[in-house]
């Protein structure tokens, strides 16, 4: 007897309501797919199946006193949007859109009433066209915008229809099980690495004097492209604090100017930096295409090395280890040539990752103590603790438990006596997995709770509410 056959027949029904704009039909089909994906096994063990409320493709020829009765009936609402606000139409006054109207009575309906629960997905807009939005994409914006700043509105960013479909996935089930994150909603900061803003600092007030001297000796046209120039560091540097405070539609919309002509390739691994850090690898990848652009992919120059070594990543981050085993030794090749003991390091240290996740842990360990090795060399204790924790992890998967903890347990006293949060996340992260295998339950829990302390106070809420739930799935003490 099949699962599908043994279920249980008292099933509670969950009525969910799809809202879209025409430009998103790729994802509206993509949501039906996942939906009735979940009424599968899923629904099965959870005692429950959902059901279409509005979610057709034939719901906006429907009577709007029908998809209003939807509306009203439905237990979670899920938007998406993409660069269209939505046709516009009379009888969804006062709002411009069916889209819109939409998502207002299911708000309305849950502030009044705690139902239904609301998702909203918004896909990624290219740079480009933010740089230079039209009214459609300016109400989009907007409406983006509204959703930050209100913070009473669960929302994710996604790049490509599978990034879209695993996110639904994954949020229809917390949903099921009563872990969507509580209103209203913490701001997750976004700090990007002190190096990149001091760069683009130093090329702003260069790209400033340079302005100046041109002015002085009579260039117009030199002093109006370094005025050019200073201007996108400026817009670049407020991107980045933006990013900081969590505003990330300001930081979105602020740095797709900055980098819309820019050939500071200080401004362009800014972004990189952020684009890495909001999932967005299309527009990341792009960035670093424009660096090799503009030097050329066979200079012996940093920036080169730096766009190919932040090109590995992206393959990295996509599973295209192949090609990002590749790119990373081209970078470590011209950092070889350029005695960059830094730069170096950090190549050997992203090879290790590829190679561990090829599951070749033998080239992995000797690659990250190459690195480890360089960066004790110059002191760098930084890249001391990452290394330790790089080796950590080899070892916990080679099953060598007590020479998995002492590396943990190195980083770990590096990263606190640095203040380094992130590091003293992912020490404890990796101890609680440690512990947890080894079965020591007490000392799991103490340091993820500690982990979970500290993510609370960086605003990661996502990250926090997740370590809680593992919490909650240890066995409980003696």
């Amino acid at each position: 007897m099949t699962a599908e056959n043994s279920a249980p027949s008292d099933k509670k029904e969950i009525r969910v309501f799809f809202a879209a704009p025409g430009d998103l039909a790729v994802e509206r089909r993509a949501f039906k797919k996942t939906v009735d994906s979940l009424n599968g096994v899923f629904g099965n063990a959870e005692h429950v199946k959902f059901v279409f409320a509005g979610a057709d493709d034939s719901t906006a020829a429907r009577p709007r006193g029908a998809v209003i009765d939807d509306l009203d009936s439905c237990d979670l609402f899920v938007l998406t949007l993409h660069r269209r606000w939505g046709q516009y139409v009379d009888d969804a006054a006062p709002f411009t859109t069916y889209a819109e109207e939409e998502f207002h009575h299911a708000s309305a309906r849950f502030k009044a009433t705690g139902k239904p629960d609301l998702l909203v997905f918004l896909k990624n807009v290219n740079p480009s066209q933010l740089a230079d939005p039209g009214p459609e994409l300016i109400k989009a914006l907007e409406f983006r915008k509204s959703l930050e700043e209100s913070r009473e509105i669960f929302y994710r960013t996604f790049e490509e229809t599978k990034h879209f479909e695993k996110e639904l996935e994954r949020h229809i089930r917390a949903f099921v099980k009563g872990d969507l994150p509580k209103y209203p909603l913490s701001p997750e900061a976004t700090i990007l690495p002190l190096e990149c803003l001091e760069a683009v600092e130093e090329a702003e007030n260069k790209a400033k004097r340079s302005a100046e001297r041109f002015a002085e000796n009579g260039e117009p046209e030199q002093s109006r492209r370094a005025k050019n120039a200073e201007a996108d560091a400026a817009l670049a540097r407020q991107a980045a604090i933006a990013a900081s405070k969590g505003n990330f539609e300001d930081a979105r919309q602020l740095l797709a100017v900055a980098i819309a002509e820019t050939t500071s390739e200080e401004v362009l691994l800014l972004g990189l930096e952020f684009y890495q850090r909001t999932g967005e690898l299309r527009t990341a990848e792009d960035l670093m295409n424009r660096i090799l652009a503009i030097g050329g992919e066979s200079a012996v120059r940093p920036y080169t090395a730096a766009a190919f070594g932040n090109l590995g990543l992206i393959y990295q981050t996509r599973g295209e280890l192949d090609k990002a085993e590749e790119i990373l030794n081209k970078a470590l090749a011209i950092n070889l040539q350029l005695a960059n003991d830094e730069e170096i390091a950090k190549n050997y240290g992203c090879l290790g990752a590829v190679y561990r996740k090829r599951g070749k842990l033998e080239e992995a360990e000797q690659a990250h103590r190459q690195a480890l090795t360089l960066h004790q060399k110059n002191r760098r204790q930084e890249g001391i603790a990452t290394e330790c924790g790089n080796l950590g992890v080899i070892y916990r998967t080679r099953n060598e438990l007590d020479q998995a903890e002492e590396m943990f347990l190195k980083a770990l006293a590096i990263d606190e006596q640095l203040g380094r949060q992130e590091g003293v996340v992912s020490a404890y992260v990796n101890l609680g997995r440690l512990y947890v295998t080894q079965s020591r339950f007490p000392q799991a829990r103490s340091v993820l709770a500690k982990a979970q302390s500290l993510i609370a106070q960086m605003g990661v809420q996502s990250m926090a509410q997740h370590i809680q739930q593992w919490l909650e799935s240890l066995p409980a003490e003696a």
